[in-house]
Protein backbone atom coordinates (compact mmCIF):
# COMPACT_ATOMS: atom_id res chain seq x y z
CA UNK A 1 0.00 0.00 0.00
CA UNK A 2 2.80 2.31 1.09
CA UNK A 3 4.56 1.59 -2.14
CA UNK A 4 1.71 2.21 -4.24
CA UNK A 5 1.12 5.74 -2.44
CA UNK A 6 4.71 6.76 -3.32
CA UNK A 7 3.74 5.82 -6.89
CA UNK A 8 0.84 7.54 -6.79
CA UNK A 9 2.78 10.77 -5.42
CA UNK A 10 6.12 10.28 -7.75
CA UNK A 11 3.83 10.27 -10.58
CA UNK A 12 1.83 13.48 -9.69
CA UNK A 13 5.27 15.44 -8.79
CA UNK A 14 6.97 14.67 -12.41
CA UNK A 15 3.91 14.48 -14.58
CA UNK A 16 0.72 16.29 -13.56
CA UNK A 17 2.55 18.76 -11.17
CA UNK A 18 4.59 20.27 -14.64
CA UNK A 19 1.83 20.37 -16.67
CA UNK A 20 -0.03 22.48 -14.70
CA UNK A 21 3.35 24.46 -14.10
CA UNK A 22 2.90 25.33 -18.39
CA UNK A 23 -0.60 25.78 -18.62
CA UNK A 24 -0.10 28.56 -16.12
CA UNK A 25 2.66 30.07 -17.79
CA UNK A 26 0.34 29.74 -20.71
CA UNK A 27 -1.87 31.69 -19.33
CA UNK A 28 0.11 34.42 -18.25
CA UNK A 29 1.28 34.94 -21.42
CA UNK A 30 -2.40 34.55 -22.71
CA UNK A 31 -3.49 37.32 -20.08
CA UNK A 32 -0.62 39.37 -22.00
CA UNK A 33 -1.86 38.92 -25.57
CA UNK A 34 1.10 37.00 -26.15
CA UNK A 35 -0.96 34.21 -28.36
CA UNK A 36 2.01 32.83 -30.36
CA UNK A 37 3.82 32.30 -27.18
CA UNK A 38 0.94 30.50 -25.51
CA UNK A 39 -0.57 28.79 -28.43
CA UNK A 40 3.20 26.41 -28.27
CA UNK A 41 2.26 25.50 -25.22
CA UNK A 42 -1.58 24.92 -25.10
CA UNK A 43 -0.89 22.52 -28.09
CA UNK A 44 1.70 20.57 -26.05
CA UNK A 45 0.01 20.56 -22.71
CA UNK A 46 -3.56 20.06 -23.06
CA UNK A 47 -3.22 16.77 -25.00
CA UNK A 48 -1.90 15.47 -21.38
CA UNK A 49 -4.90 17.15 -19.41
CA UNK A 50 -8.95 15.90 -19.35
CA UNK A 51 -11.06 16.84 -22.63
CA UNK A 52 -13.37 18.68 -20.52
CA UNK A 53 -11.11 21.27 -19.54
CA UNK A 54 -12.76 23.67 -22.17
CA UNK A 55 -11.53 26.63 -20.81
CA UNK A 56 -8.13 25.68 -21.48
CA UNK A 57 -8.95 24.30 -24.83
CA UNK A 58 -10.92 27.83 -26.03
CA UNK A 59 -7.86 29.56 -24.83
CA UNK A 60 -6.44 27.52 -27.28
CA UNK A 61 -9.08 28.35 -30.36
CA UNK A 62 -8.56 31.82 -29.36
CA UNK A 63 -5.05 32.11 -29.60
CA UNK A 64 -5.81 30.13 -33.29
CA UNK A 65 -8.02 32.62 -34.43
CA UNK A 66 -5.73 35.72 -32.91
CA UNK A 67 -2.35 34.36 -35.09
CA UNK A 68 -4.81 33.58 -38.22
CA UNK A 69 -4.30 29.82 -37.65
CA UNK A 70 -7.72 29.93 -39.37
CA UNK A 71 -8.52 26.39 -40.48
CA UNK A 72 -7.22 24.66 -36.98
CA UNK A 73 -9.24 27.34 -35.12
CA UNK A 74 -12.19 26.26 -36.94
CA UNK A 75 -11.69 22.57 -36.24
CA UNK A 76 -11.00 23.30 -32.21
CA UNK A 77 -14.00 25.60 -32.03
CA UNK A 78 -15.89 23.27 -33.59
CA UNK A 79 -15.19 20.46 -31.04
CA UNK A 80 -15.96 22.99 -28.28
CA UNK A 81 -19.39 23.84 -30.12
CA UNK A 82 -20.46 20.53 -29.84
CA UNK A 83 -19.81 20.06 -26.43
CA UNK A 84 -22.50 20.19 -23.72
CA UNK A 85 -22.08 23.41 -21.16
CA UNK A 86 -19.80 25.79 -23.05
CA UNK A 87 -19.63 29.35 -23.10
CA UNK A 88 -21.77 30.84 -25.03
CA UNK A 89 -18.46 32.92 -26.63
CA UNK A 90 -17.41 29.41 -28.30
CA UNK A 91 -20.67 30.00 -30.34
CA UNK A 92 -19.60 33.50 -31.50
CA UNK A 93 -15.94 33.18 -32.19
CA UNK A 94 -16.96 30.09 -33.80
CA UNK A 95 -19.43 31.85 -36.14
CA UNK A 96 -16.44 34.93 -36.70
CA UNK A 97 -14.26 32.09 -38.04
CA UNK A 98 -16.88 30.24 -39.97
CA UNK A 99 -17.37 33.50 -42.26
CA UNK A 100 -13.23 34.35 -42.42
CA UNK A 101 -13.03 30.68 -43.99
CA UNK A 102 -16.55 31.43 -46.47
CA UNK A 103 -19.09 29.05 -44.87
CA UNK A 104 -21.67 32.14 -44.23
CA UNK A 105 -24.62 29.59 -43.85
CA UNK A 106 -23.02 27.63 -40.83
CA UNK A 107 -21.68 31.08 -39.80
CA UNK A 108 -25.48 32.07 -39.38
CA UNK A 109 -26.47 29.32 -37.40
CA UNK A 110 -23.75 30.15 -34.78
CA UNK A 111 -24.07 33.66 -35.45
CA UNK A 112 -28.41 33.13 -33.95
CA UNK A 113 -27.40 30.85 -31.58
CA UNK A 114 -25.20 33.54 -29.09
CA UNK A 115 -27.43 36.15 -29.97
CA UNK A 116 -30.54 34.46 -28.56
CA UNK A 117 -28.04 33.64 -25.44
CA UNK A 118 -26.62 36.36 -25.09
CA UNK A 119 -29.71 39.43 -26.65
CA UNK A 120 -27.78 42.55 -25.23
CA UNK A 121 -25.09 41.87 -27.31
CA UNK A 122 -25.21 44.74 -30.00
CA UNK A 123 -22.06 43.86 -32.33
CA UNK A 124 -23.10 40.17 -32.47
CA UNK A 125 -26.24 41.55 -33.94
CA UNK A 126 -24.43 43.43 -36.44
CA UNK A 127 -22.10 40.63 -37.48
CA UNK A 128 -25.20 38.31 -38.03
CA UNK A 129 -26.92 40.97 -40.21
CA UNK A 130 -23.19 41.25 -42.50
CA UNK A 131 -23.24 37.39 -42.67
CA UNK A 132 -27.00 37.65 -43.74
CA UNK A 133 -26.10 40.70 -46.05
CA UNK A 134 -23.50 38.08 -47.88
CA UNK A 135 -26.04 35.60 -48.97
CA UNK A 136 -27.51 38.38 -51.69
CA UNK A 137 -24.76 39.04 -53.83
CA UNK A 138 -26.85 41.35 -55.36
CA UNK A 139 -25.81 43.91 -53.43
CA UNK A 140 -22.33 43.84 -53.57
CA UNK A 141 -21.80 43.52 -57.23
CA UNK A 142 -21.61 47.20 -57.36
CA UNK A 143 -17.95 47.15 -56.25
CA UNK A 144 -14.89 44.92 -57.26
CA UNK A 145 -11.91 43.95 -55.31
CA UNK A 146 -8.18 43.27 -56.90
CA UNK A 147 -5.25 42.17 -55.02
CA UNK A 148 -2.58 44.96 -54.98
CA UNK A 149 -0.23 42.38 -56.00
CA UNK A 150 3.27 43.46 -55.55
CA UNK A 151 2.91 45.30 -51.87
CA UNK A 152 0.64 42.33 -50.63
CA UNK A 153 2.65 39.76 -48.71
CA UNK A 154 2.22 36.53 -46.75
CA UNK A 155 2.35 38.96 -43.78
CA UNK A 156 -0.41 41.83 -42.88
CA UNK A 157 -0.83 45.28 -45.13
CA UNK A 158 -3.56 47.24 -44.36
CA UNK A 159 -4.27 51.38 -43.46
CA UNK A 160 -3.55 52.49 -47.37
CA UNK A 161 -3.11 56.24 -47.90
CA UNK A 162 -1.82 57.82 -50.96
CA UNK A 163 -0.34 61.34 -51.83
CA UNK A 164 1.93 62.93 -54.58
CA UNK A 165 1.61 58.97 -56.73
CA UNK A 166 2.88 57.01 -53.49
CA UNK A 167 1.23 55.16 -51.18
CA UNK A 168 1.65 54.65 -47.70
CA UNK A 169 0.51 51.61 -45.63
CA UNK A 170 1.18 49.35 -42.64
CA UNK A 171 2.66 46.11 -42.31
CA UNK A 172 4.41 43.46 -40.04
CA UNK A 173 6.90 41.70 -42.95
CA UNK A 174 10.09 41.02 -42.20
CA UNK A 175 12.57 44.16 -43.86
CA UNK A 176 16.30 42.84 -42.22
CA UNK A 177 16.14 45.17 -39.91
CA UNK A 178 13.26 44.27 -37.84
CA UNK A 179 13.54 40.37 -37.79
CA UNK A 180 14.84 40.09 -34.47
CA UNK A 181 11.86 42.39 -32.79
CA UNK A 182 9.46 40.16 -32.78
CA UNK A 183 5.79 40.57 -30.93
CA UNK A 184 4.23 37.78 -28.84
CA UNK A 185 1.14 38.07 -29.94
CA UNK A 186 1.59 36.96 -33.70
CA UNK A 187 5.26 35.82 -34.04
CA UNK A 188 5.75 38.37 -36.86
CA UNK A 189 8.45 41.51 -36.66
CA UNK A 190 5.89 44.75 -34.84
CA UNK A 191 3.88 46.39 -37.69
CA UNK A 192 5.79 49.42 -39.54
CA UNK A 193 5.06 51.94 -41.94
CA UNK A 194 6.07 51.22 -46.04
CA UNK A 195 5.93 53.36 -48.91
CA UNK A 196 5.51 52.25 -52.48
CA UNK A 197 5.81 54.21 -55.44
CA UNK A 198 2.76 54.25 -58.34
CA UNK A 199 3.23 54.56 -61.89
CA UNK A 200 1.33 53.97 -64.51
CA UNK A 201 1.46 51.23 -67.72
CA UNK A 202 -0.77 51.96 -70.88
CA UNK A 203 -2.03 54.98 -69.20
CA UNK A 204 -4.45 53.18 -67.42
CA UNK A 205 -2.92 49.76 -65.46
CA UNK A 206 -1.38 50.84 -62.20
CA UNK A 207 1.86 49.49 -61.01
CA UNK A 208 3.20 49.32 -57.54
CA UNK A 209 6.98 49.50 -56.97
CA UNK A 210 9.04 47.30 -54.03
CA UNK A 211 7.53 48.59 -50.88
CA UNK A 212 10.29 50.44 -48.54
CA UNK A 213 10.23 50.80 -44.83
CA UNK A 214 9.91 54.18 -43.55
CA UNK A 215 12.35 54.24 -40.61
CA UNK A 216 10.02 56.09 -37.57
CA UNK A 217 12.70 56.17 -34.36
CA UNK A 218 11.00 55.73 -31.12
CA UNK A 219 12.86 54.81 -27.48
CA UNK A 220 11.00 51.99 -27.50
CA UNK A 221 10.25 49.11 -29.44
CA UNK A 222 6.33 48.61 -30.53
CA UNK A 223 4.15 48.84 -33.00
CA UNK A 224 3.66 51.82 -35.67
CA UNK A 225 1.31 52.45 -38.51
CA UNK A 226 -1.90 53.37 -39.43
CA UNK A 227 -1.06 56.53 -41.24
CA UNK A 228 -3.39 59.38 -41.91
CA UNK A 229 -2.31 61.83 -44.00
CA UNK A 230 -2.81 65.64 -43.98
CA UNK A 231 -2.14 66.44 -47.79
CA UNK A 232 -2.47 70.41 -46.60
CA UNK A 233 -0.10 70.69 -44.76
CA UNK A 234 1.59 67.95 -45.12
CA UNK A 235 1.48 66.45 -42.14
CA UNK A 236 1.51 62.42 -41.51
CA UNK A 237 -0.12 61.20 -38.10
CA UNK A 238 0.22 57.48 -37.27
CA UNK A 239 -0.05 55.27 -34.07
CA UNK A 240 2.60 53.94 -32.19
CA UNK A 241 2.29 51.46 -29.54
CA UNK A 242 5.54 50.83 -26.80
CA UNK A 243 6.26 47.56 -26.46
CA UNK A 244 7.77 48.17 -22.31
CA UNK A 245 7.55 47.31 -18.67
CA UNK A 246 7.10 50.51 -16.48
CA UNK A 247 7.47 50.94 -12.59
CA UNK A 248 4.25 52.70 -12.47
CA UNK A 249 1.88 50.19 -11.60
CA UNK A 250 -1.29 52.58 -12.78
CA UNK A 251 0.97 53.00 -16.37
CA UNK A 252 -0.25 50.78 -19.27
CA UNK A 253 1.14 49.90 -22.84
CA UNK A 254 -1.06 52.22 -24.11
CA UNK A 255 -1.15 53.56 -28.01
CA UNK A 256 -0.25 57.09 -28.70
CA UNK A 257 -0.65 59.05 -31.67
CA UNK A 258 2.70 61.13 -33.62
CA UNK A 259 3.26 63.39 -36.19
CA UNK A 260 5.49 64.55 -38.82
CA UNK A 261 6.05 66.60 -41.28
CA UNK A 262 6.49 64.72 -44.68
CA UNK A 263 7.87 65.36 -48.23
CA UNK A 264 8.04 62.53 -50.75
CA UNK A 265 11.74 61.35 -49.70
CA UNK A 266 11.67 62.57 -46.08
CA UNK A 267 9.74 62.47 -43.07
CA UNK A 268 10.72 65.29 -40.06
CA UNK A 269 11.15 64.23 -36.61
CA UNK A 270 8.18 63.15 -34.00
CA UNK A 271 6.05 65.23 -32.32
CA UNK A 272 3.66 64.04 -30.30
CA UNK A 273 0.23 64.70 -29.71
CA UNK A 274 -0.99 66.80 -27.19
CA UNK A 275 -3.53 64.29 -25.70
CA UNK A 276 -1.37 61.38 -25.27
CA UNK A 277 -1.02 59.85 -21.93
CA UNK A 278 0.47 56.48 -20.09
CA UNK A 279 -2.56 55.74 -18.54
CA UNK A 280 -4.75 55.77 -21.47
CA UNK A 281 -5.05 55.32 -25.61
CA UNK A 282 -5.15 57.50 -27.93
CA UNK A 283 -4.97 56.20 -31.38
CA UNK A 284 -6.48 55.66 -34.78
CA UNK A 285 -6.13 59.22 -36.23
CA UNK A 286 -8.34 60.28 -39.01
CA UNK A 287 -7.48 64.23 -40.66
CA UNK A 288 -10.30 66.43 -42.15
CA UNK A 289 -10.27 67.04 -46.03
CA UNK A 290 -9.26 70.67 -45.07
CA UNK A 291 -6.53 69.68 -42.07
CA UNK A 292 -8.13 71.72 -39.69
CA UNK A 293 -9.69 68.95 -37.34
CA UNK A 294 -8.08 65.65 -36.20
CA UNK A 295 -10.50 62.46 -35.26
CA UNK A 296 -9.06 59.72 -33.22
CA UNK A 297 -10.54 56.63 -30.60
CA UNK A 298 -9.31 56.83 -26.80
CA UNK A 299 -11.01 55.14 -23.53
CA UNK A 300 -9.96 58.76 -21.85
CA UNK A 301 -11.97 59.46 -18.36
CA UNK A 302 -15.01 61.89 -19.40
CA UNK A 303 -15.75 59.51 -22.07
CA UNK A 304 -19.44 57.51 -22.65
CA UNK A 305 -17.78 53.90 -22.03
CA UNK A 306 -14.66 51.87 -23.09
CA UNK A 307 -13.41 53.62 -26.76
CA UNK A 308 -15.03 56.79 -27.87
CA UNK A 309 -14.23 59.13 -30.60
CA UNK A 310 -13.29 62.49 -30.12
CA UNK A 311 -11.93 65.44 -32.66
CA UNK A 312 -9.39 68.34 -31.99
Amino acid sequence: MQAMKFILVTVFLFFILPGFAQLKKADAYFSNFEYAKAVKIYEKEIKKIDVKDTSHIMKMAICYFKTFRYDEAEKTFEKLAKMDSVNAKVYLYYAEILQSNNKIEQAKIYYEKYCSLVPTDIRAKHLLESARALNNNDTLNWVKVKNAGTINSVFSEFSPAVYNETIYFTSDRKNGSNDNEICGWTNHPYFAIYKSEISKENDSVLKLQEPKNISVKHKYTGHTGQTTLDTINRIAYFNHSDNHASRDTNSVNSTKIYSVAFSKNKWSDLIPFKFNSSTYSVEHPSVSDDGNLLFFASDMPGGFGGKDLYFS
